[in-house]
């Protein structure tokens, strides 16, 4: 999944400003539920830090529509407070003190990895110390703390939606399976490759017993050769792979192939459309993962009030945008 790591130089928790009473009035460019505010400079220093790579491609508008949404998903997870757990605070703690390290005295360096608890406590006590004097370390944990966040409540949401659940994939699959069009027919089933010097036979004859049965076989296959048995189930089209091509699809015998005293297919066949959600589980996961969050990313907008001030964008023209259409935003 892609996480927008937007790089805002301040945090939730001190973006905030008194849109009337505040200097910073006249400077804001989103608001969000009334008191997560996102000044025009912190935009643009964001858009600007993440030109090459995942806004490089994007207008300014187009960013603005993925910063709300990753701002909403921070707004989310301090919501479900998952900035008070302690692997969050830990993970946060851990990326100061590395930042810190480079500006504290070396022999306090030297003691990081000790077990010295006044050394340690001392080693803390400088890391809290170049928190407070350097704007630039607060700026740099700030934009981690709410990257981690955005991770924590993303994935956590993933999980509770059954993201790794064989059954949600299935019925997945089921509502999308024409959305998977192969353009060559491919080899579904097992291949299994003996190393020279071992008994050929034996592997035919473990296969043979078992019916074809590869969940009796595979133990037997493994506990008869060890390592000098390759067993892979596979769903491949021909070019891909030499031993595949040579055993399904009638290609040569290369120097690949030949290194192996034995290469046989078990229950397979050509298939020209994928049978179930296991034939496509890398993109069919990715497709899954990407309608959940789409699906995440409508439900923030519409739970939550988003502000934009249209006379402010006129500052963000430079960037290369002509018009900001954000459907779910209350224009100023």
């Amino acid at each position: 999944m892609i996480l927008w790591c937007m790089a805002v130089g301040a945090s939730a928790e001190n973006a905030h400003c008194d849109v009337v009473e505040n200097d910073c009035r006249h400077d804001w460019l989103v608001i969000i539920d009334g008191n997560d505010t996102v000044t025009v400079s912190q935009f643009e220093k964001s858009f600007e830090n993440n030109r090459i790579g995942i806004a490089e491609s994007m207008s300014a508008h187009e960013y603005l529509d993925k910063f709300i949404t990753y701002r909403l998903n921070v707004a989310d997870a301090r919501l479900q407070m998952i900035d008070t757990l302690p692997e969050f605070r830990l993970t946060v703690a851990s990326h100061l003190m590395s930042l810190s390290v480079p500006y504290m005295p070396p022999q306090l360096v030297d003691g990081i990895s000790g077990l010295d608890d006044d050394l340690y406590d001392r080693i803390v006590a400088a890391a809290d110390s170049i928190y407070n004097a350097r704007a630039d370390i607060r700026d740099a944990v700030s934009e981690y703390s709410d990257y981690m966040l955005v991770e924590y409540v993303v994935e956590d949401y993933l999980d509770k939606s059954g993201i790794e659940n064989q059954d949600s994939l299935n019925r997945f699959f089921e509502m999308t399976r024409n959305d998977y069009n192969w353009d060559a027919p491919r080899f579904k089933g097992y291949i299994i490759c003996v190393a020279r010097g071992e008994n050929q036979a034996e592997a035919k004859t473990i296969v043979e017993r078992s019916g074809g049965d590869m969940e009796v076989a595979i133990p037997l296959l493994r506990k008869e050769y060890g390592r000098n048995v390759r067993i892979s189930h596979i769903v491949m089209p021909a070019g891909v792979n030499e031993i595949v091509d040579y055993v399904a699809f009638g290609g040569r015998a290369t120097e690949n192939v030949s290194r192996w005293g034995l290469c046989m297919a078990v229950d397979g066949r050509l298939i020209n459309a994928p049978e179930s959600a296991e034939d496509v589980h890398g993109l069919l996961t990715e497709e899954y993962r990407k309608m959940l969050i789409d699906r995440r990313d409508k439900s923030l907008r519409s739970g939550h009030n988003v502000k934009i001030n249209q006379k402010a964008l006129k500052k963000i023209e430079s960037f290369g945008s002509t018009s900001f259409r954000t459907s779910s935003a209350q224009n100023n």
